[in-house]
């Protein structure tokens, strides 16, 4: 600068450069719309969110309410489960039942064949 001090006449120009002018107002336009598309996606993922967030209220009330059937449902088979038992060891009695009296039936008609009955 001290040569222009010497020539008070001279004055320095900046150049021209409008493309940086551009380049500047097409940075900020772009900032400014990825601003806006991220403001939108938040209020969109902010929404979807809030929904999900209802869904998995509904989801686990059902959880609960399949649980408490499961409950009843275990406790019923349990119950079954005894009867059936119950039942079987009838069935088993029944059966031998069933076996002494064709045993005893067996021995009368051999008691009846030796002793010449007719009936």
């Amino acid at each position: 600068m001290k040569i222009f001090d010497a020539f008070p006449g001279i004055v320095l120009q900046q150049p021209r450069r409008p493309w940086l002018a551009v380049l500047a107002v097409l940075a900020l336009a772009c900032c400014a719309a990825l601003a806006g598309v991220l403001a939108w996606q938040k209020q969109q993922f902010a929404a979807q969110a809030e929904k999900m967030s209802g869904e998995l209220a509904a989801a686990r009330t059902e959880i609960g309410r399949l649980k408490a059937q499961v409950d009843n449902a275990n406790a019923t088979l349990t119950t079954k489960n005894d009867s059936l038992a119950s039942c079987s060891g009838n069935l088993a009695n029944e059966t031998a039942k069933i076996g002494a009296f064709a045993r005893q039936a067996a021995a009368c008609e051999t008691i009846r064949t030796k002793l010449h009955l007719k009936g």
